[in-house]
């Protein structure tokens, strides 16, 4: 009889092998990672060749694209970070996409607002930015408040990125 609470079963008394896992699927990750190391070390070449002589607008003091990618990354954390904290609803995760995306986009036109040598300066893209930053930060913490029981590494996770979001902030803050 088969123990059910253990994952790892033995057919022949051969090596254990863990449940629903095949010599295909083992072939088929084997597969996908000899597939990702060559899209990996493409990359790696492609960053090398573009590094020596490649600059993206970056004369005028803005990087557009960097506030395109950090919309993407620092979402995907934040949502990741809410599934962690139990936040699964739809429309709060779109929510919290839709308020992360706008405190990226207000940091970016707090960088246009604000060129170098320009002899104005206005902050009020960097507070929208915050507010709109701060909400998906409210809801997780709520939810982790809320909960019965919080995994030690939930905390872990929420904290220190809460304190690398808020360092970036605190970085533009500085600049203006």
């Amino acid at each position: 009889m088969e123990n059910e609470a253990n994952p790892v079963t033995e057919s022949d008394g051969s090596d254990a092998i863990a449940t629903g896992v095949t010599q295909g699927r083992l072939a088929r990750l084997r597969s996908w990672n000899l597939g990702l190391t060559a899209l990996h070390l493409g990359q790696a070449m492609l960053v090398l060749f573009l590094a020596s002589d490649f600059a993206i607008d970056l004369r005028g003091g803005i990087n557009r694209f960097r506030w395109v990618e950090y919309s993407f990354s620092a979402t995907i954390m934040v949502v990741l970070i809410a599934l962690y904290a139990g936040i699964v609803d739809v429309a709060a995760l779109i929510g919290i996409i839709g308020a992360n995306v706008a405190m990226i986009l207000f940091g970016w036109l707090q960088e246009s607002a604000n060129p170098p040598g320009s002899t104005t300066l206005t902050m009020k893209p960097f507070w929208f930015g915050c507010v709109a930053g701060a909400t998906p930060w409210v809801a997780i913490g709520y939810q982790l408040i809320a909960a019965d029981e919080v995994p030690g590494f939930v905390v872990g996770i929420f904290v220190s990125l809460f304190i690398f979001f808020n360092s970036f902030a605190l970085n533009q803050w500085l600049q203006y």
